[in-house]
């Protein structure tokens, strides 16, 4: 977690997955990514187009046009270094007892929390190219421990739209076997990056890690092959 982060996590310490991702995924402490990066990482299933076959004298314009709510939660918890695991008093400093290493923090996050809800809209070019937009509404929460006066146990909190994605989607060939699709877009920074909270560095309400911001804060080209 930036900002914040290098109280909380450093190199090797990983949130174990206590649920499977099926939208998006969230890597551990070490690296965890934002909401707007979790949709950019499965935006190969976000934006699959739905094509069915039917004669030009049978199409619907209606058909061509697809609306979906997607929801995913996700929760982590848990440490590990390497294959170790580890416990909340094996990760949090304890001063006068112990030194201060790249393996213990002041600060430790002991659960995270995501909620994403997606909005996507489709809609069928032809019966091999589609385009999709998709809209997040994320609400994310992380509890902490700490050894800060005051701080013993506190819990930050963001919720709002995230990046919104536009993505094209090309069928390049149809068998019985497989499908094979490639895809293309741009992500913009919609999402907000500056979410506040109180925190452990000073009274009242700061800007929250980089991980707990609602957007990625640029644009990005999502590619995708499927």
């Amino acid at each position: 977690m930036r900002n914040l982060g290098n109280n909380i996590v450093g190199s090797g310490l990983l949130l174990k997955a206590a649920f499977g991702l099926m939208l998006f995924s969230v890597s551990g402490l070490e690296a965890q990514s934002v909401p707007a990066d979790l949709l950019d990482l499965s935006i190969e299933e976000l934006f699959k187009a739905e094509i069915s076959d039917h004669s030009e004298s049978e199409d619907d314009k209606r058909q061509r046009w697809h609306l979906s709510l997607k929801y995913q939660k996700s929760e982590f918890e848990q440490y590990r270094k390497g294959s170790e695991k580890l416990s909340v008093d094996d990760v949090l400093f304890t001063p006068g007892q112990e030194q201060r290493t790249d393996d213990n923090f002041p600060v430790v996050p002991r659960e995270i929390k995501q909620q994403v809800y997606a909005i996507i809209i489709g809609y069928d070019l032809s019966d091999r190219l589609s385009l999709g937009a998709a809209v997040p509404f994320v609400k994310q929460s992380t509890n902490h421990v700490s050894i800060v006066p005051e701080y013993s146990a506190f819990n930050i909190t963001s919720s709002g739209i995230g990046d919104f994605s536009l993505v094209g989607t090309y069928r390049l060939s149809s068998g019985p076997a497989s499908d094979w699709y490639v895809g293309a877009g741009i992500s913009v920074p919609t999402g907000s990056i500056d979410q506040q909270g109180d925190t452990p560095r000073a009274a009242g309400d700061q800007q929250l890690p980089y991980s707990m911001q609602l957007g990625s804060g640029t644009f990005d080209i999502p590619f995708h092959v499927t």
